[in-house]
């Protein structure tokens, strides 16, 4: 068997098959496609039937709790403690508000001191 290459003898020279070296190229394809496919699911593998085992699993769980959960909750059976009634506000509408929000003055705004170098730098 032999195989055209380009190195040695110029384009279109035969070369030999090397056992040795097409099993390396066919390893080194194998690997190269394994690689590409690193990132894709067989849906016949085993890991696929555990994870449909998983989510129907989930999907049935939700089917049945979420009608119970969306129910309306139940009736006491119990009176509900009775609560102070709320003190009325008493305080005056927005627009007859004329005194100031602060109570107190605030205290007075002092000068910057300025700086202790100056700016030109000759």
């Amino acid at each position: 068997m032999r195989r055209i290459g380009t190195e040695g003898g110029g384009a279109g020279a035969l070369k030999p098959l090397v056992p040795e070296e097409l099993k390396a190229d066919v390893h080194k394809l194998g690997r190269r496609i394994k690689n590409m496919n690193a990132f894709l699911l067989d849906p016949r593998s085993k890991f696929m039937q555990i994870w449909d085992f998983f989510t129907l699993s989930a999907l049935f769980f939700t089917l049945t709790v979420t009608p119970f959960e969306a129910r309306a909750p139940p009736r006491r059976t119990t009176p509900a403690p009775r609560r102070a009634a709320p003190r009325p506000h008493r305080a005056a509408p927005h627009h007859a508000r004329t005194a100031p929000r602060r109570t107190t003055p605030a205290p007075p705004r002092t000068a910057r001191a300025p700086p202790d170098h100056d700016l030109d730098l000759v």
